[in-house]
């Protein structure tokens, strides 16, 4: 149980979706339902990362969009041809292999509010992004550790990472939004790329880390994931986001070593494709793509 958390509030209205830029960011989202299920899929774009949540309310959230356009072909696979709104997108951090798809997310899809992180970097690709979300009058939203985001009833989005006040432009990774999905008596674990001096700190802090499900750091990174991580997490099925035969070697043979030394199942994009989790909030099931 997350306590202590600022709230970013969450209304249900019909049919509409509206903003409110006080000190905080209040989102509504549809009220339709999905019969209480919630489905999360790590899209399978190569080397990178991109995260699509649909909730039992039918409020859409994309965490990243990989480097290239191959994340938006992707989200219209699991999305009605019909559909084209994501509610709120998250960047965790302005790597181009996190940032490169979400100007062409932006041309597609109507978005309703970005969450970010406070820093600066001069990549073309990231400053495409701002322009596109200034052009679009999409809010946008710096998150910090104690924010908290209501996506509906039992599911609260809370975030763990960074720090305000701490973050350092240099250290894109370990500076990651760090966020924790929790419904009802389920939890997921989004990490973005945050290495180990980013976990330690989150450990330090009293972060209440453990989740069923965890998005391992940095693309299964050695620098990343490690085993008092793991220990602190607890989670029983790990997913790596990969690009198949790249160039980093990810995942790294210890980290895949260190989920099997923690009992932790291994499911990866760049062997499995797509990873699908679906969840009532009591029980889940992974299924991949191969």
């Amino acid at each position: 149980m997350v306590k202590n958390q600022k709230k970013i509030s969450a209304g249900v209205l019909l049919g509409v979706l509206f903003f409110s830029l006080t000190l905080l960011l209040g989102i509504a989202v549809f009220a339709d339902t999905r019969e209480g299920i919630l489905e999360i899929d790590v899209l399978d774009i190569g080397q990178g990362d991109a995260i699509l949540i649909q909730t039992p309310t039918r409020a859409r959230v994309l965490i990243d969009g990989g480097r290239d356009t191959t994340v938006s072909k992707k989200i219209a696979e699991e999305l009605p041809f019909w559909e084209r709104t994501i509610d709120v997108m998250i960047l965790t951090h302005p790597d181009l292999d996190h940032v490169g798809g979400l100007p062409d997310v932006l041309r597609r899809y109507r978005v309703g509010a970005i969450l970010l992180t406070e820093v600066e970097k001069d990549l073309p690709a990231y400053q495409e992004f701002l322009a596109r979300a200034r052009e679009e009058d999409i809010p946008l939203q710096y998150v910090y550790a104690g924010d908290s985001l209501r996506l509906g009833p039992d599911l609260v989005l809370a975030i763990f990472a960074p720090e305000k006040g701490t973050i350092d432009s240099e250290d894109l990774n370990n500076f990651s939004i760090v966020a924790k999905l929790m419904h009802n008596k389920r939890s997921f674990l989004f990490t973005g790329d945050a290495e180990d001096k980013g976990e330690r700190r989150m450990i330090a802090g009293g972060a209440d880390l453990s989740a069923d499900v965890l998005k391992l750091g940095h693309h299964g990174s050695r620098y990343s994931s490690s085993a008092v991580f793991f220990k602190s997490v607890g989670a029983r099925a790990g997913l790596i986001s990969a690009g198949a035969h790249n160039s980093y070697g990810h995942p790294h043979p210890d980290v895949l070593k260190r989920m099997a030394d923690a009992s932790m199942t291994a499911y990866r994009t760049d062997t499995q494709g797509t990873i699908e989790i679906i969840s009532d909030g009591e029980f889940l099931t992974i299924t991949t793509e191969k």
